[in-house]
């Protein structure tokens, strides 16, 4: 799986790869859902504040990567944790 020409522009900003975990799921409705990760130390690394956002990288289905900004919610340093939510609409994310 590639990750093609955003790949080489992420690469050049070097940023802190994590490998994050889910660890629980809510659909808010049925097009639109808020997942909670393990942060895998992010939060360590990099104090909350208000902004803080995540690039992630997503399978599109045709053996490439893509990536896309998500802004973090509750944000809980002491758990490492926080959520993102997510408008599920035609993209690599929802599916």
């Amino acid at each position: 799986m590639g990750k093609g020409i955003e790949g080489i522009i992420m690469k050049a900003y070097h940023p802190d790869n994590y490998m994050l975990t889910v660890t629980k799921v809510d659909f808010i409705t049925d097009k639109y859902v808020r997942i909670e990760f393990a942060a895998d130390d992010l939060l360590a690394n990099h104090p909350a504040h208000p902004t803080q956002w995540v690039r992630l990288w997503i399978d599109d289905g045709n053996a490439k990567q893509r990536q896309r900004g998500y802004t973090l919610l509750d944000q809980n340093p002491d758990e490492d944790s926080f959520s993102i939510e997510f408008a599920l609409h035609y993209g690599p994310a929802s599916q």
